[in-house]
């Protein structure tokens, strides 16, 4: 069995900025920081012994979320 890690990366989303009327103007609050996702890509084999080969991509992604940011209108 090999088991190789091809890719490893963040995912991060683009901050999302929404106008609240209860935040001063020209002021800016954080409403919820986000979370710095990620991928990973494994590549997975399998020698069996008659010779033949089982082979694999594993994908797996932890799930980012956007930063959102209100400013006052």
């Amino acid at each position: 069995v090999t088991l190789t890690q091809v890719e490893n990366r963040p995912v991060k989303l683009e901050t999302q900025i929404v106008t609240a009327p209860d935040v001063d103007s020209g002021a800016r609050t954080v409403i919820d920081k986000g979370r710095v996702g990620r991928y990973i890509e494994w590549d997975w084999m399998v020698k069996k012994a008659d010779g033949s080969v089982d082979a694999r991509k594993i994908e797996t992604l932890y799930p980012a979320a956007p930063a959102v940011v209100a400013v006052g209108g």
